[in-house]
């Protein structure tokens, strides 16, 4: 006997208790309830009920961002409302920031602002959304009053809400560029960088299994726009996928949305060119259909070919003067292929 209580008592210290948060419940008597919920990818459409359990429902939000939540209801103008947010995740809505206040347009739209404090909890939590009518004296109460519901005219909603870090960087754009058909320029602008360790460029031929082709160090902290550049001079032919992998100091990283390169494979396409490097002139031999259909770009993709004079040419050959390019690297584009050349 003295052995099944003993393990009778160990079970009861050992089963996790989870905490609940507190139970609120309205009267429909009124016809003042909620028919829609919009904040983030929560779209709920509802109908008339005291009280319903949308924690399926769920979004992400950025510490220190800015939402709209739109609520829309039925009922006359002038109608209070609240809208609960536990961010400090302690299943109450009982401390002073956790509480936003609104009055409703009437039998329509209403925008409710929303800012995640700084130091919001990481992680789901529960926000609660009541309309009651502006009769009542604790409609909007967070929680039902002592002694039961009581004569209270609403509608209340239950949601979920997953607070996230702010994003390491803001990505403005990134972009895969086939040049000719030898190199890839792969070019990305940031506007802001927090705790932005470091840059990988990834390349795949099916979108699934993914190489590492470089890494570039990042900004680390920066509030200006940061403009990156590498090259991938000896990408797949055919069509191939790249992306933008960005990681933190603490590991954590994201992903950019992936962009396609078609690299057509060029056959018997032979050009000699020399001297490469240059200081000043460069000839390029080979077939007339390829050396009559010249471009030149700058490894961020620009064209320059304006700026390069031709000097002497027949149908085999042209010598070009590069003496108004600044020194570097450039791609010459023939009429099916290209080449890396440099000015020093």
């Amino acid at each position: 006997m003295k052995e099944k209580l003993i393990l009778f008592i160990f079970i009861l210290l050992t089963v996790p208790v989870f905490g609940q948060y507190c139970a609120k419940t309205l009267s429909d008597g009124f016809s003042v309830y909620i028919t829609q919920f919009r904040l983030g990818t929560i779209d709920q459409t509802s109908v008339d009920s005291d009280y319903s359990d949308y924690t399926a429902s769920s979004t992400n939000l950025l510490r220190e961002g800015s939402y709209t939540a739109i609520v829309n209801n039925v009922g006359g103008p002038g109608q209070n409302g609240r809208v609960y947010i536990d961010w400090n995740q302690d299943e109450d809505f009982e401390d002073t920031d956790e509480t936003i206040s609104f009055s409703t347009a009437g039998s329509g739209e209403t925008n409710v602002p929303i800012t995640v404090p700084a130091d919001a909890t990481l992680g789901n939590t529960r926000l609660r959304l009541i309309v009651a009518w502006n009769g009542n004296p604790s409609g909007t109460s967070a929680c039902a009053p002592s002694g039961g519901v009581g004569f209270e005219i609403g509608d209340v909603e239950d949601y979920s809400l997953v607070i996230m870090n702010v994003l390491p960087i803001e990505l403005i754009a990134f972009s895969a560029l086939p040049i000719g058909n030898r190199i890839v320029s792969l070019n990305w602008q940031t506007a802001t960088e927090i705790n932005n360790d470091y840059f990988t460029i990834e390349r795949s031929l099916d979108g699934r299994i993914w190489e590492e082709v470089t890494k570039y160090k990042g900004a680390g902290n920066s509030e200006v726009m940061v403009r990156y550049h590498l090259t991938d001079e000896n990408p797949y032919m055919g069509v191939s996928y790249y992306r933008l992998k960005q990681t933190d100091y603490n590991g954590e990283y994201s992903y950019s949305k992936v962009e396609a390169v078609n690299i057509d494979k060029v056959e018997n396409a032979s050009i000699h060119i020399y001297p490469n490097p240059t200081s000043d002139q460069i000839n390029l031999e080979g077939d007339q259909l390829e050396i009559n259909k010249l471009k030149i770009f700058t490894v961020l993709g620009r064209d320059v070919s304006s700026f390069v004079k031709v000097i002497n040419q027949n149908e085999t050959r042209i010598t070009l003067d590069l003496t108004n390019l600044p020194l570097g690297g450039y791609t010459i584009i023939t009429g099916t292929t290209s080449y890396l050349i440099f000015r020093e």
